[in-house]
């Protein structure tokens, strides 16, 4: 019997950043068989704050990202994140070589594929996705980075990317938080997994932007959050898309 879920997604600048240099994306095909041919994409980009343009980065990286899962052919989900994160790089890249380097633009990026009874993550940056299963909670990312806000490896920077590639089969019940840095700097883990076990996608979301903020909100804060379920059904999206 298939799965199908429930999710939400929520962003905010936090309370010191002027402007929000995340972007996030969901994309669920309305045609159920073009949902079953591509599944669905969450995408999260957090924009390099120490560049010049972050916020056009993360934008820009999600943009491309919608664009080739519309014209998602028919490649192992691992194929085409990989090929899709190293056709972004190499965009952003080729932009920042026509300008110059104070001017340069860089990103992370998170996209999550759910295709079937599998996930399929491609992952640059400090970005992060964690999975609750039976109460437990595991990261199931590494981030690239030396130390807070020191990335060792993000869109844009060079030509040759190494992409990290996850895979790993659904499970009922499953939640799983894909957030940027400005979320998971701020809250537990123990307030991430009872968070998200404990509310709805939507109210999760809006329960954990809420926590980071009043834990300093010193960086732009983002969540996507996907609870797994059993049954007959397409993706189901509940909660505001803001």
């Amino acid at each position: 019997m298939p799965f199908h879920f429930l999710y939400s997604q929520k962003t905010d600048a936090g309370r010191l950043r002027d402007n929000n240099e995340d972007t996030i994306f969901i994309e669920v095909p309305e045609e159920p068989e073009l949902l079953k041919k591509r599944g669905a994409l969450f995408v999260l980009a957090d924009g390099l704050g120490g560049m010049a343009r972050g916020e056009e980065a993360s934008r820009l990286a999600v943009d491309e990202m919608r664009n080739f899962f519309s014209h998602f052919e028919r490649l192992p989900p691992a194929s085409w994140l990989h090929q899709s994160i190293q056709a972004v790089n190499s965009r952003i890249y080729n932009i920042n070589q026509n300008t110059t380097r104070n001017h340069w633009m860089a990103t992370t990026l998170t996209c999550s594929l759910f295709k079937a009874n599998k996930l399929t993550v491609g992952h640059v940056g400090d970005s992060r996705i964690y999975r609750v299963r039976d109460g437990e909670l595991l990261c199931l990312t590494q981030d690239h980075a030396s130390g807070r806000h020191t990335l060792t490896r993000a869109i844009g920077t060079d030509l040759k990317l190494a992409v990290d590639i996850y895979e790993s089969e659904l499970k009922e019940r499953d939640i799983y938080i894909q957030c940027s840095d400005g979320l998971y700097a701020y809250v537990s883990e123990k307030d991430l997994r009872r968070t998200a076990m404990g509310f709805s996608p939507p109210e999760s979301c809006a329960r954990l932007v809420d926590l980071a903020n009043q834990s300093g909100g010193g960086d732009n804060i983002s969540v996507q959050i996907i609870q797994v379920k059993k049954g007959l059904g397409r993706l189901e999206l509940l909660g505001p898309m803001c």
